[in-house]
């Protein structure tokens, strides 16, 4: 999850590596717009803390599992009705 300048951001990855990568790309993207011309650090990790200063400005990368999310969303299509079209 990324808050950032308003915006929410909610990412799927499938392991920590991928959702560090993910971290560093949103980074990346939005550095000139939030910062203009001062140079992007070349440590992520401190990268990241530079960009993540703003007080309502965080980000959080946990794990969880979703494999009964999968089994319950499974069983709600399988009770929905066909479309009549």
């Amino acid at each position: 999850m990324i808050a950032f300048d308003g915006e929410e951001l909610i990412m799927i990855q499938d392991n920590d590596d991928s959702a560090r990568a993910a971290l560093i790309r949103f980074v990346d993207e939005r550095w000139t717009r939030s910062f203009g011309d001062m140079p992007l650090p070349l440590d992520d990790d401190e990268r990241v803390r530079r960009f993540f200063v703003g007080e309502n400005d965080s980000y959080v990368i946990a794990e969880a599992d979703l494999s009964n999310a999968a089994k319950a969303w499974e069983r709600l299509v399988a009770q929905r009705p066909e479309d009549p079209r």
